[in-house]
């Protein structure tokens, strides 16, 4: 019954999706691929989160000097992955979430489905 009656409502998912810090995760990734060793990445994406919420703000709304302060490795282009769109299409590897990983994904499952149907009417 849920699922027959369930209205998605794209637009305010994606609008309401990084908040609470979702993509501070994000930060610490997008460091990690900048060369900051893990650690340093975990120490500074925390940082954000402190700034961010003892203002009253999300992650995307501290501005390139809060980034800049909290971090010299918090360049400008960390916004890259402060939204849905950016963090989704940050993962591109085997099984992510990147629109490029997601359309593998989808045709091995297609060549697979189409194997198994092959199988299936030949046992008929």
């Amino acid at each position: 019954g849920m699922m027959a009656t369930l209205t998605v409502h794209r637009e305010r998912m994606e609008e309401l999706a990084p908040a609470g810090f979702s993509l501070a995760t994000d930060i610490a990734e997008w460091l990690v691929k900048q060369g900051v060793p893990f650690r340093v990445a975990h120490e500074v994406a925390g940082e954000c989160v402190k700034v961010a919420e003892a203002e009253g703000k999300e992650l995307d709304e501290l501005t390139d000097e809060q980034f800049a302060k909290i971090s010299a490795h918090l360049t400008p282009e960390v916004r890259s992955v402060l939204n849905v769109p950016g963090a989704l299409a940050y993962r591109s590897g085997r099984g992510g979430t990147a629109p490029s990983a997601v359309a593998v994904q989808l045709a091995e499952v297609k060549a697979d489905v189409a194997g198994q149907h092959e199988w299936a009417n030949a046992k008929k």
